[in-house]
């Protein structure tokens, strides 16, 4: 049985949902060490699984989590970028032995923090990681100024749960073939990180320029706590 090790910050739904297909296959074992739920995005979801196994990061000191990988003997490696001393430590220590995988979701920008990152990437990072996992093309960017070579570049790191999106389409398949809703519906924080502004400001465009019947819908949880808490 393979043992597929995740060296993971902060767990998503849709990449839980990755993980737990990942385990479904007989053959594999899943090993997830994790970071606490952020508040800011608190996700919801399930963390039972047949082959499938979570463990708390905080509970764990450098050298623990060391011993703990160890113990598991892992047949590859994914690790959230690199600002966790901890698991760059058991990446240096399974590096040449099993594929150690980088993974990255930071999108070249040409700022300087990235510019200093790229100097001394291609130094720091060959010690830990022998492959990128990107999750797209201006990730890649970045992953290539960083050191790793093409050959040494996957893309697509991000999916979705397929299975949960898939059974709402056939549900409401035969009413949208007698009625399509033209609606665009972004559900996600409204934080500049994520574009929502640009998003707004294209569909406007295209809506100045070709008129239709489409709508934009953006919806956000609202954090409560957050609101009674500020002045």
């Amino acid at each position: 049985m393979k043992r597929y090790l995740f060296l993971y910050t902060e767990l998503a739904g849709y990449m839980v949902a990755c993980m737990k297909k990942l385990a479904a296959n007989r053959n594999v074992e899943v090993h997830v060490f994790k970071y606490p739920i952020n508040a800011i995005a608190p996700f919801q979801f399930s963390l039972e699984g047949q082959n499938i196994f979570f463990y708390e990061r905080n509970k764990y000191t450098d050298s623990e989590l060391l011993d703990a990988c160890k113990n598991l003997q892992p047949d590859i490696i994914f690790c959230s970028g690199w600002i966790d001393n901890g698991y760059l430590q058991v990446c240096s220590n399974f590096k040449g032995k099993v594929k150690t995988v980088m993974t990255l979701d930071n999108p070249w920008r040409n700022t300087i923090k990235q510019n200093i990152a790229s100097i001394g990437g291609p130094y720091r990072l060959k010690k830990y990681f022998s492959h990128c996992w990107a999750a797209g093309a201006p990730q890649k960017t970045y992953a290539l100024k960083l050191g790793f070579k093409n050959d040494t570049i996957k893309e697509g790191l991000y999916s979705c749960d397929y299975d949960y999106f898939h059974q709402q389409f056939l549900t409401s398949k035969s009413a949208k073939e007698k009625s399509f809703p033209k609606k665009i519906i972004y559900v996600g924080r409204f934080a500049k990180l994520k574009g929502v502004r640009e998003m707004w400001k294209a569909f406007e465009l295209f809506q100045n320029q070709h008129p239709n019947e489409w709508e934009l819908w953006c919806l956000e949880k609202v954090n409560m706590n957050r609101i009674s808490q500020s002045p």
